[in-house]
């Protein structure tokens, strides 16, 4: 199905083809994870605009991306849609490599509403015609990037339509001005009353243009006294239409065909309900945001496994009440980093800035230095965002703040939503101490430490959790954990959770040489400041391996390879290439093609012995 042929559809026929593709939504995303409610509650609203514009002659932009699902069935990938976030599958997000509609990847937000002005003035340049949609979450309004881009609208991009899909939530609760300006503009009845009869009575008669013109005249005027919000849009330069109701096709169409004549920037503000057409995703959104695969019968149903982010959501609360100076910052993730309980128990120390990653670091720093021990709770992926206010705010002053890192390492999501590369950038910074833990037990040792600190701090961690043999030992700055010591010349160095694919690692490797005790396993704890004096003494004429769930170039394997540049040794690095990106799919499935499982570091490491003919 694509622009053309949903152009000869009904209302009627269009209203089916919507409960199909929710359908196919449920069941891909219940069978493989993925972004529910979002996708379920902007069906209808996605679908009118392929119908009314011809994508990819006109240009569409998701901000995110994960709300994208409709758009890719609509342009030619319907029958793969069931290999949703499988490798070799669909992507969960934009991916131009999939598709031309995808004109390019989209996994933060805040970059639609500045691409899309770019892509509207240079087609203006080189007269190219058709439209620029940038599609926003209304979350995304929180985003500093997207103020920016609408602070530079106002007298550019005249071919460009900015979707407000106004769902009324995102991940967490939104927070801010914006949002509270958009639900008053949501329950305003009776300027959508009079609304209605201005749009729909005077425009019907034989004298059209001079009463159209009127009619909008009133509705600007209508909308600067009874609605500041839209005023506000109007002084950015928009013409704003709205609200609309997203789940009505008719009411889309003609808003939309609007827009679509007018060479003016537009923004039309649309209403939706998310999880809409399954009751539990409409029940409770939030749960429903991103999943894991589940029983569409039974429903999500919450975890009780142990994470890390689980454990560092208990250790906030036990820590709340002996340190009353002790906040929490997140930037709009309080469920998905584990602050629910602290929220709860201490709202006026929780602190939610909204999708803006920069900000939640630069206001734990004002925190700071009133006199608050901040931990700023960030996804990794995201936190590359914020890296200057890293720097500026926490690193050159040097202030108390500890930089809580979740989702490090490989994700399902694919190459805008890996944690990959945290280390390469944060490794740099002035003063910094940086920790990972290798079981959700010593995350929670290891944000205690971190809070005793006046200096700051920085700890990352992976999706889920780590089995904890042997207990975790004190922590002690600097210093890295012997996990398994051996006799022989063989050492393995792992990071964080991955001390459980090395202990495996030289399980299955003894049992291929035949021997037990030859191999050390050592955990690092710290990447920095690195336990330089263990890594020479234990790596003097050894085999020296290192694991890790990051880029090779930047993390523990470059860190091995600076402090053991003069020392005789052999080397193995096992992590992600640097040089590609990696792409969606199962973390077990990456794991496996990427070599970065027990069983292929064990068979590596045999043959490079056997190829070297080492005496162990």
């Amino acid at each position: 199905m694509n622009s053309a042929e949903l152009k000869k559809l009904s209302d009627a026929r269009l209203e089916e083809l919507c409960l199909q593709m929710r359908k196919k939504i449920l069941s891909a995303v219940s069978a493989n994870g993925g972004h529910l409610a979002s996708n379920l509650g902007d069906v209808e609203l996605i679908t009118v605009l392929h119908k009314v514009f011809s994508i990819p002659e006109d240009v569409i932009l998701f901000d995110v991306g994960h709300q994208s699902y409709v758009h890719k069935m609509l342009t030619g990938r319907e029958m793969r849609f069931s290999t949703l976030r499988q490798m070799g599958g669909l992507s969960g997000f934009p991916n131009p490599k999939e598709s031309p509609c995808d004109i390019t990847f989209a996994g933060h937000t805040g970059s639609a509403l500045p691409t899309a002005l770019g892509i509207a003035m240079a087609r203006e340049e080189n007269h190219v015609p058709g439209k620029v949609i940038a599609f926003l979450g209304d979350a995304s309004l929180n985003n500093g990037l997207t103020l920016e881009a609408l602070n530079c609208i106002r007298g550019r991009g005249k071919n460009l339509v900015i979707v407000l899909n106004d769902n009324k939530m995102s991940i967490s609760p939104n927070v801010g001005g914006f949002s509270r300006h958009l639900n008053r503009l949501i329950s305003w009845r009776y300027y959508n009353k009079f609304r209605y009869f201005i749009r729909e009575k005077l425009v019907k008669t034989p004298r059209r243009k001079p009463f159209f013109r009127l009619a909008l005249r009133i509705e600007s005027a209508l909308k600067s006294f009874f609605l500041p919000p839209a005023a506000v849009f109007q002084e950015f330069g928009l013409r704003y239409f709205g609200p609309v109701n997203g789940h009505s096709i008719a009411d889309l169409t003609r808003v939309f065909e609007l827009a679509k004549q007018l060479e003016s920037p537009v923004l039309v503000h649309v209403v939706t309900h998310k999880g809409k057409g399954y009751a539990p995703a409409e029940k409770d959104p939030s749960l429903y945001h991103g999943v894991s695969p589940f029983d569409p019968e039974k429903g999500v149903v919450p975890g009780s496994k142990e994470t890390f982010s689980s454990a560092f959501g208990k250790a906030m609360a036990a820590l709340g009440e002996k340190h009353p100076e002790l906040d929490a910052v997140s930037a709009a993730m309080i469920d998905g980093t584990g602050l629910s309980d602290f929220q709860k128990r201490f709202p006026e120390r929780c602190h939610d800035t909204g999708i803006a990653e920069g900000c939640a670091v630069t206001y734990s720093a004002g925190l700071a230095l009133a006199g608050r021990h901040p931990v700023c709770f960030l996804y990794s992926t995201f936190a590359q965002r914020a890296f200057d206010n890293f720097y500026h705010d926490i690193f050159l002053p040097q202030l108390p703040v500890t930089l809580v890192l979740d989702r490090a390492g490989a994700v399902e999501d694919g190459p805008t939503h890996h944690g990959i590369y945290d280390l390469s950038f944060c490794r740099a910074l002035p003063g910094v101490e940086i920790l990972a833990p290798r079981c959700p037990e010593e995350a929670m040792s290891m944000l205690e430490y971190a809070i005793g600190k006046h200096t700051p701090v920085i700890i990352r961690y992976p999706r889920g959790g780590a089995p904890c043999e042997p207990p975790p030992a004190t922590i002690e700055k600097g210093k890295a954990e012997c996990l398994l010591s051996g006799s022989g010349k063989i050492v393995i160095w792992t990071m964080g959770a991955e001390a459980e694919t090395g202990l495996k690692a030289a399980e299955l490797l003894e049992e291929k040489l035949g021997r037990n005790g030859l191999v050390t396993v050592i955990n690092a704890r710290f990447l920095v400041p690195f336990d330089s004096v263990l890594a020479r003494e234990t790596g003097k004429d050894a085999l020296v391996i290192s694991v890790e769930d990051h880029v090779t170039s930047g993390g523990l394997a470059s860190l091995l390879t600076e402090i053991l540049e003069d020392v005789p040794h052999s080397a193995l690095h096992f992590g992600w290439d640097h040089r590609i990106p990696l792409p969606h799919g199962k973390v077990a499935d990456l794991k496996e093609k990427s070599g970065l499982t027990a069983e292929k570091i064990a068979d590596a490491v045999f043959e490079k012995l056997t190829q070297e003919g080492k005496t162990l």
